[in-house]
């Protein structure tokens, strides 16, 4: 049986330990991060803080993995970030709309 999964944010903690499980249990594993780039042979490199690249590589990525055949797929959408943290009206703009991009656009762009 050939299983997929797809991992957002699989570059350190939950997402990191639930990558190397499935890939021990001989799933075909796609880490997506920007930050996990030599950490795994699963890994894709991607910011979902810029969302026209995101939509990029992920064209790019399920145009490829739209060519075998697979039994069963699993998505984990597990990227975040916390900063800024504090009132909205306070802090780094900038910081929000990251907040924003990573933390909500990511679940609608994969």
């Amino acid at each position: 049986m050939k299983k997929l999964a797809i991992i957002t944010g699989g570059s350190a903690g939950l997402g990191a330990a639930l990558a190397r499980l499935l890939l021990d249990k001989k799933y075909h594993v796609k880490e997506l991060s920007r930050s996990g780039e030599g950490k795994s042979p699963a890994h894709v490199t991607i910011d979902f803080r810029d969302e026209l690249e995101s939509i990029r590589v992920l064209n790019t990525l399920f145009s490829e993995l739209s060519l075998l055949r697979w039994d069963r797929i699993y998505l984990v959408n597990n990227v975040g970030v916390l900063d800024p943290i504090g009132p909205l009206g306070k802090g780094d703009e900038k910081g929000w709309i990251d907040n924003i991009r990573v933390n909500l656009m990511s679940d609608l762009v994969t």
